[in-house]
């Protein structure tokens, strides 16, 4: 396990399947709930990347519509826009 450790290291991510692979060629059999529970020991986390869905056509085009109709703007007219961060305004509710 000290070998999937020093991977980590070098990697920023390693999935389930590559530890269990390394794992079963080292005559270890673990299941994936063995595999999260180990991997939370060693203080790492295991899950599943949110997988963001990709623009439908309606909306790639009102997209599209929208920047160039901005593409224009001079530095007055964007000093007027607040700009948000989503992600920020949903933590706080």
């Amino acid at each position: 396990m000290g070998k999937i450790a020093d991977l980590t290291v070098v990697q920023k991510t390693i999935t389930d399947t590559f530890i269990r692979r390394e794992w079963t060629e080292a005559g270890v059999k673990a299941s994936r709930a063995t595999t999260h529970r180990y991997v939370k020991e060693f203080g790492y986390s295991c899950r599943i990347p949110l997988v963001k869905p990709l623009l439908n056509h309606r909306q790639h085009q009102r997209c599209l519509t929208w920047a160039k109709e901005k593409k224009k703007w001079t530095v007055a007219q964007w000093s007027k826009v607040l700009f948000s961060d989503e992600s920020m305004r949903d933590e706080m509710r």
